[in-house]
């Protein structure tokens, strides 16, 4: 159907052609007036929006006896009735995979059809394809309007009323005689029920275990309170998995897929745990209504959608309200009451009203209680008279308009479809007009990463190949020849669409690492340089190799990973983040190692600087005091580098030998740590010049891939759609 497929109820897909309708074991219901086709009902639900679940009852009574003969009698009575709602554990035939256990789970084995798989379905819901066999399993044929025809679901009519199922009752009985045995057995009785569950079948009866009624008074179906009561699709609409309808060539919304986007959605997260062909399945879906609980093994759901039970009577129900019936009768239910013969004016008379006589003179009239007045009552006769007329013109206008259309001829029809393909026209050239501006914008997105591929930067060719795709379905639409050909391929363009405004700003980042790579290059040199002549100082100065080897083993990481930069960056998820991690932190630690290794070689020299660094670091905390800055923190951190200063100046006057190393190199550390926090407290030293670049390379310049506007482009398809199919009806109703 065009856009993005989605999860639904077993049953609930829709079908928009009789005769998969009918191979899916599915009620086809005919087009409706003024509607030129059909639609297909939900599992289940007949087309009138009621349900078609059967409850099954098998009971076998097996009773040998065994004196000179043997004899063995089984009786099997299978009663069929329709139940308007099924719990789980009432539907297990849906998981049966062969015939025997699809007749022990109380369901029909449907055979297989147009080279599917055989399946198992409620009884009575098998397609059948010819009238013979249809009418002998006593259900209607109806004829289609389209030629051909179609069998109904068991109990139903062509027009979708349910007029009830027929009982079947199978008896079969096989007897042996044996004169061989002289041994006397007792008789044995094996009663072997198939579990069945009930269900409220009248609205009072519905009301009273606290479920919904879905229908009138007279006609209906109970449901739990948290379920929606089930509306037919229109023709040429069907309902989406979140209850709204929608037309046939449009998409429904994307059903979440993650419990978080779910609630985000307004919608509800069920988790399922069942037994699907032996293996446990378990997991989630979101759904538009509350989730019902699934019940325990061998309990059902109650109407009231929170508790289980082994049967309905065990299910929470209200007190009965009581009723009096008009010969005094008290009853719980007023379709109890039972028809008594009495005469009308005695009943009234005895109830202590009054008996209103009708004004025409016939013997009709009404009993007025609890001090009405006979006066209250319109006369019957000119009410029914006026009533009468009104419907007589109402299926007079009805009649006519059946025959107007039934009269059509082909030249109407000819003249109808000259003009639904002229509208057709227009909406086709609408979309081809709107979608040319959508092509100018994918085609600067295009030439702008061929641009990056010139400069040597490596391009994901599933982004590639999301801009080819389209492309493509852009130039279908502009060389379409149909409404319905342009139409499918502007249907996928939005999915499309949506991926590539996902991976522009990815591509952004890679508009910008020629500039990147380059800057960090001239660093890597840089620290290679130091470092090196770190480890001549400290071969000179007799120094434990220990403290360069680590700096050597991360400039040799930092190199690996900005060849992976420059080779493979589209692999990489978050670029910045890589950059900072595996480049820039792994080369500011060797350029540490080499100032630590510079430190210990000249280490008066580098007291000295220390100290410079201590009287600036005094001048700004003054300074900022006198704002009303707190720098108490500061404080803190001023005083630890004072005390490791003071160290390195005492040692700095001895010689260093190979047991002082570690102590200068660890107060060494402490103090410079010490300077960096305060200086950034301070606002003394912003970043250094290699860090301003590499963050400036990485924020600004390249590429901008500004996003495609998919609100225009779903606009647009609406636009063509209602172009192309909108009709103007209009119906005149008068009486004569």
């Amino acid at each position: 159907m065009g856009g993005t497929a989605w999860c639904t109820m077993p049953g609930g897909c829709p079908i928009n052609d009789e005769a998969t309708c009918s191979s899916k074991g599915r009620t086809w219901c005919p087009p409706m007036s003024g509607s030129s086709m059909g639609w297909c009902s939900m599992a289940g639900y007949s087309c009138t929006g009621g349900t078609t679940t059967t409850n099954t009852t098998t009971q076998t009574t097996t009773q040998p006896t065994t004196t000179t003969n043997t004899t063995t009698q089984t009786t099997t009575q299978t009663t069929t009735t329709a139940a308007p709602a099924a719990t789980p554990a009432a539907t297990s035939y849906y998981t049966a995979t062969n015939s025997a256990d699809c007749i022990t789970r109380g369901g029909e084995w449907c055979p297989a059809m147009n080279g599917g798989n055989a399946w198992c379905g409620t009884i009575g819901t098998c397609p059948i394809t010819d009238k013979t066999t249809c009418e002998s399993k006593g259900r209607s044929w109806c004829t289609s309007t389209f030629g051909g025809g179609g069998c109904t679901t068991a109990g139903y009519d062509c027009s979708g009323n349910f007029k009830g199922l027929p009982a079947t009752t199978t008896q079969t009985q096989q007897q042996t005689t044996t004169d061989t045995a002289k041994t006397t057995t007792e008789a044995v009785k094996t009663t072997t029920p198939t579990q069945t569950f009930t269900w409220p079948q009248t609205k009072s009866e519905c009301d009273q275990y606290s479920a919904k009624w879905c229908g009138g008074d007279t006609s209906g179906y109970c449901t739990m309170p948290q379920r929606n009561c089930f509306v037919p699709a229109k023709p040429g609409f069907m309902t989406c998995w979140d209850g709204n309808m929608v037309s046939y060539t449009s998409v429904c919304a994307t059903m979440p897929t993650t419990e978080i986007a779910c609630g985000q959605a307004g919608k509800f997260w069920c988790n399922y745990n069942v037994l699907q062909n032996g293996t446990a399945q378990s997991g989630g879906f979101c759904s538009a209504e509350l989730c019902s609980p699934a019940p325990p093994t061998g309990k059902m759901t109650c109407p009231d959608g929170r508790t289980f039970a082994a049967s309905l009577t065990e299910c929470p129900h209200k007190t009965p309200k009581s009723f009096t019936c008009i010969d005094g009768a008290v009853v719980t239910d007023m379709s109890a009451c039972s028809v008594v013969k009495k005469d009308e004016v005695s009943l009234c008379l005895e109830a202590k009203g009054t008996w209103c006589a009708d004004k025409s003179g016939s013997s009709k009239g009404f009993c007025a209680i609890n001090n009405m007045t006979c006066s209250v009552k319109p006369e019957p006769k000119e009410m029914d008279i006026a009533k009468r007329e009104a419907e007589k013109k109402v299926i007079e206008f009805k009649k006519q308009q059946t025959e107007k259309e039934s009269q059509m001829t082909d030249r109407d029809r000819f003249k109808e479809r000259e003009v639904s393909e002229a509208a057709q026209q227009r909406g086709l050239q609408q979309m081809k007009s709107g979608i040319k501006n959508l092509e100018k914008n994918i085609k600067g997105r295009k030439a702008q990463i061929e641009k990056m591929q010139k400069n040597k930067v490596v391009v994901d060719e599933k982004i590639v190949g999301l801009i080819n795709s389209a492309l493509e379905l852009v130039t279908k639409v502009l060389n379409a020849a149909s409404y319905d050909d342009a139409r499918d391929s502007m249907e996928q363009l939005p999915d499309y669409f949506e991926e590539l405004n996902e991976v522009f700003p990815k591509l952004e980042h890679l508009s910008r690492l020629p500039a990147v790579v380059k800057s960090l290059n001239k660093q890597v040199a840089r620290s290679a340089k130091s470092l090196k002549a770190a480890q001549t100082l400290a071969k000179r100065q007799k120094l434990s190799p220990e403290l360069v080897d680590g700096a050597q083993t991360a400039l040799d990481a930092a190199r690996a990973s900005l060849k992976t930069l420059g080779e493979n960056a589209s692999s990489i998820e978050d670029i910045e983040d890589f950059v900072q991690t595996e480049v820039v932190d792994k080369l500011e630690a060797v350029d540490d190692a080499a100032e630590t290794v510079n430190a210990l070689g000249n280490l008066r020299k580098h007291t000295t600087q220390l100290e410079a660094k201590v009287r600036m670091i005094q001048k700004k905390m003054v300074a900022a005091q006198k704002a009303g800055a707190d720098v108490s923190d500061d404080e803190t951190a001023l005083a630890k580098l004072k005390a490791a200063v003071t160290d390195l100046k005492a040692l700095a006057k001895q010689k260093l030998t190979a047991d002082r190393v570690s102590e200068v190199r660890e107060l060494i550390e402490t103090a410079m740590e010490a300077v960096d926090d305060l200086e950034e407290n301070l606002n003394i030293d912003a970043p250094g010049n290699f860090q301003k670049e590499i963050n400036n390379s990485l924020q600004q310049g390249g590429t901008d891939f500004k996003e495609l506007q998919v609100t225009d482009l779903e606009k647009l398809i609406v636009r063509a759609f209602n172009t192309s199919f909108k009709r103007s009806v209009t119906r005149n109703f008068a009486f004569q």
